[in-house]
């Protein structure tokens, strides 16, 4: 089954990938980049022949798995009945890799478009799964102001490490969840 995660807004916020270091490299020098589990030859160029190649392609790479891990904000084609799930206006498709870093990305990019007073919200369900409810017992409270973190475990005031690895630590999306995130 898919798994789709949500994130809503009082205002528009940006879209696109965030967190991802991707490289465009010609596809002449994919030779070049070292692959991990991958052998490959290197052909000879001659240093001394520099005619650029306006016919070039170029393709995206990333050179390591963290580099492709982050997130992506899309705007919400289709699932117009996850709507009601919040109470801010602006939803969008959220894409987050499960990790570590995918999490961290999530919050950091969350802060930078958070201003005070405001609040963003994030829901994830399984795709068909629009218009059951929310599971209640699983949704969590985040105030990056006061590095408060509620759960269904209890309350904790976020102070030992630095915010956003915190959070990646703590954090982990599960089905039908509910998320407010406020500053």
């Amino acid at each position: 089954m898919t798994i789709h995660h949500y994130i809503a807004s009082s205002r528009e916020i940006p879209t696109g990938s965030f967190g991802r270091n991707p490289k465009l490299v010609p596809i002449s020098n994919v030779s070049d980049i070292k692959i991990k589990g991958t052998k490959t030859e290197k052909t000879k160029k001659n240093k001394y022949i520099n005619k650029p190649n306006l016919n070039e392609q170029y393709m995206i790479v990333y050179e390591t798995d963290e580099d492709f891990l982050g997130i992506h904000v899309s705007e919400l084609d289709g699932y117009d009945e996850i709507r009601d799930k919040f109470s801010n206006p602006f939803v969008y498709h959220l894409e987050c890799s499960h990790s570590r870093k995918g999490y961290r990305d999530l919050f950091k990019y969350i802060d930078e478009n958070l201003n005070d007073g405001e609040s963003i919200e994030l829901y994830t369900c399984l795709d068909g799964d629009e218009l059951k409810e929310k599971q209640d017992i699983l949704n969590i409270v985040i105030d990056l102001k006061t590095k408060h973190f509620k759960n269904d475990i209890g309350n904790f005031k976020m102070n030992e490490k630095p915010l956003f690895d915190e959070l990646s630590e703590r954090f982990s999306f599960r089905e039908r969840q509910y998320v407010v995130v406020t500053k």
